[in-house]
């Protein structure tokens, strides 16, 4: 059994500003690097081609969960690394991957990276997002990406131990406000179509997003990240907001047609 080798699963699509900070800081710490692209306009498929590491695979988008399993399915080594096209290894945190090739993974181990949020030029370390701790580092015969249409996480079975590693994973989350804007209009429309159907919808979006501020700005010391930090959990609330104002919307149109039927 191989218990030293890795391979990284990414997905991207229009990634170009991002993709190579990524592939730069995993060249010599796996052993492969998967990229699927779901359809990149930009200059992604061409990045990706300067690595002789890359193996570049176009896939049709099925869901940020299907998107990220089918990445995991199509490596060569059943140890994962599965990273986002906009986040990157830090000098520690490949340090720490290294060391664990060269002593061997752990049968039935994984490993959370505590993720540092880069938000519109800043460094969140407070508004409850450091350390962000995602589990990104497994073993794909224990664990696997849920098929969801949004907030995907990795499901393990019962057997499987987890850790954390040490050094950070950077991710680049938000260029700008307007950036984190359009992020949220996308992803309030899928969070609308999960919740939708649920009672007080119009309670759970004015209290719900509410709390999301608070907790995070005050609870969570979002005023020490400045102004940015209050951007940032504005924005927050109002993504709980729109996603169950979203969500009553189609109930209310659900209804409407309804009626218009009978």
């Amino acid at each position: 059994m191989d218990n030293h080798s890795i391979s990284a699963a990414i997905i991207a699509q229009d990634e170009a500003a991002n993709i190579a900070r990524c592939l730069d800081s995993l060249v010599g710490v796996v052993d492969e690097i998967v990229v699927i692209d779901s359809g990149s306009s930009d200059d992604t498929e061409a990045i990706c081609r300067n690595y002789p590491q890359v193996r570049f695979l176009a896939v049709a988008w099925r869901g940020f969960g299907a998107q990220k399993q089918a990445a995991v399915d199509a490596c060569q080594h059943d140890r994962i690394l599965s990273l986002d096209a906009d986040e990157c290894l830090s000098e520690e945190l490949a340090a720490s991957i290294l060391s664990l090739r060269e002593t061997g993974f752990e049968p039935g181990q994984a490993y959370y990276l505590k993720r540092l949020n880069n938000y519109c030029g800043r460094w969140i370390r407070h508004c409850g997002w450091y350390p962000d701790k995602q589990l990104r580092l497994f073993d794909r015969r224990h664990c696997h990406w849920q098929d969801v249409l949004v907030h995907e996480h990795i499901v393990c079975n019962e057997r499987v131990t987890r850790s954390v590693l040490d050094g950070d994973l950077l991710h680049y989350s938000f260029d700008s406000i307007a950036d984190h804007i359009d992020r949220i209009n996308q992803y309030s429309d899928l969070g609308a179509r999960k919740v939708a159907g649920k009672t007080a919808l119009g309670g759970r979006a004015v209290l719900g997003g509410l709390f999301r501020f608070f907790r995070m700005y005050l609870l969570n010391r979002g005023f020490l990240d400045g102004f940015h930090g209050f951007s940032l959990c504005w924005l927050s609330g109002m993504a709980v907001f729109l996603k169950y104002a979203k969500a009553r919307q189609l109930d209310k149109d659900k209804r409407r047609s309804s009626d218009s039927r009978q």
